[in-house]
C-alpha cells in the first residue's frame, strides 16, 4: 500500500466503500448454506477486492481484504464486519490447506468468504449479535487459535496479525 499515493489509496478504498454500499446485499441469517444475502454479496465484495487489487500497486486479494475488513460502514447497512481479512491462519483453517501452499488469489479469497460465512452462520446471529461477534472477528479467532499451538509445537511458524 505505501507504493501508492495516498490519494490513489483513498481512491481506491473509496470506490469499493461506494460498490459495496450501494448494493442491497442484505442481512445475514442463521443458515448453514450460503445465504440468498450472502450469494448477492459475494459477487460485489470480489469486484469490489479487484478494484482495489488493479488500481493499487503491490496490492493483491489479501491486502485489500484487510482494507475492507477495516470499513465502518453506515449501521444502517449491515455491512460493518461482514467481510473478513484474508489472513495466512484463518486461510489455512478455512481451506484446510498449509499457509505455504495458499496462492492468495481471488478463487481462493472467494472460497476464503463463503467458508467463514456458512462458520458464522452455523453459529447463529442471534448468538453472536448480542455480544458484538462479526464474521472479521472470525480470522483473529483463528490466528490466536494457531498461535496458542505455536506453544505447543516450537517449530510452528506463526506470525501476528
Amino acid at each position: 500500500v505505501r507504493s501508492n499515493p495516498p490519494s490513489a489509496v483513498g481512491g481506491a478504498v473509496a470506490q469499493a466503500i461506494c460498490s459495496l454500499s450501494v448494493t442491497n446485499v442484505g442481512p445475514t441469517t442463521p443458515d448453514t448454506v450460503l445465504s440468498d444475502q450472502h450469494e448477492a454479496a459475494l459477487p460485489v465484495y470480489l469486484r469490489a477486492i479487484r478494484g482495489m487489487t488493479e488500481a493499487l500497486k503491490g496490492v493483491g486479494p489479501a491486502t485489500a481484504s484487510l482494507l475492507v475488513s477495516r470499513i465502518q460502514f453506515a449501521p444502517e447497512t449491515e455491512l460493518t464486519g461482514r467481510f473478513p481479512f484474508f489472513g495466512d491462519e484463518a486461510a489455512s483453517a478455512a481451506l484446510e490447506t498449509p499457509v505455504k501452499e495458499l496462492k492468495y488469489v481471488m478463487a481462493e479469497l472467494s472460497r476464503f468468504v463463503v467458508s467463514l460465512w456458512q462458520r458464522y452462520d452455523a453459529i447463529g446471529a442471534d448468538d453472536t449479535a448480542n455480544i458484538g461477534f462479526t464474521v472479521a472477528d472470525m480470522p483473529h479467532c483463528m490466528w490466536a487459535d494457531a498461535a496458542c499451538d505455536r506453544y505447543k509445537d516450537p517449530t510452528s511458524n506463526v506470525r501476528g496479525p
